[in-house]
């Protein structure tokens, strides 16, 4: 009997991921839409998200303001022309118990300030209309782990996410960052995303996109398990033959 390729092996295996992550976008802006293409100065009319504390400035590449926003043609300066970092708020969405939610952010630092004293922090994160009690949450691009069982609560003190402390270097190419937490009950949230910065350059995004996702079932795991385990085999036999994603629980 013919032995299955190990190229057919890996397909259904990466079948069987695919099938079991169900992810749903939410939105994924690259802000590119907003305000018929034209830079504004403490912007507020966003699709997607609300401002609502402090002031950021949409830009586009080549308005003269020295920033450039990479892959997309517009981006948002977190830091605003008010000297007070901005916070946008996403508009609300419903989640079920147990599906992953997920906001990834493609950030630079400001591109215009070379002062390492003005660095700037990020804060991404979630907050929750009514109760819910938050199972699982994990944060990826920041490069330290929080040893707190708990993450640092968002600016106005009613959610949870992380904050850098100072590490986007005013130099620092887009690199993408990301929250996810799992609730033991359906609900609404909303994502934010912050900086701290207290002068007129921030951090510099230029894409934001919202997630959620049913998690895998115990036995959908055995599965992708026994998968891997079934292309190791295949590999291990072919060469016989040619020779003879940091999690931290959360307590609410």
């Amino acid at each position: 009997m013919k032995r299955p390729s190990l190229f057919l092996l890996l397909a259904v295996f990466a079948a069987l991921i695919g099938s079991e992550a169900h992810a749903q976008t939410i939105f994924s802006d690259n802000f590119a839409g907003e305000n018929g293409g034209v830079s504004q100065l403490n912007y507020t009319n966003f699709t997607n998200f609300s401002v609502v504390y402090g002031s950021v400035d949409l830009l586009h590449t080549g308005d003269g303001s020295g920033v450039n926003c990479g892959s997309s043609s517009a981006c948002v300066d977190l830091g605003g022309s008010t000297d007070i970092g901005g916070t946008l708020l996403s508009n609300p969405f419903n989640f079920s118990a147990n599906q992953l939610v997920t906001l990834t952010v493609d950030v630079s630092g400001n591109q215009t300030s070379a002062v390492a004293a003005l660095d700037d922090d990020l804060g991404i994160g979630f907050t929750t209309l009514g109760v819910s009690q938050i199972n699982f949450a994990s944060v990826t691009g920041f490069g330290v782990v929080p040893n707190s069982p708990s993450f640092p609560q968002d600016p106005n003190g009613d959610g949870f996410g992380f904050t850098s402390d100072n590490t986007i270097p005013f130099d620092q190419n887009f690199q993408e960052y990301s929250i996810t937490f799992s609730a033991a009950q359906s609900g609404i949230g909303q994502a934010y995303i912050y900086t701290d910065s207290g002068d007129s350059t921030g951090p510099i995004l230029n894409d934001a996109t919202l997630t959620v996702s049913a998690a895998p079932e115990p036995s959908s795991w055995l599965l992708m398990i026994a998968g891997c385990g079934g292309v190791g085999l295949m590999l291990r036999r072919s060469k016989k033959t040619e020779s003879a994603h940091f999690d931290v629980p959360l307590s609410v």
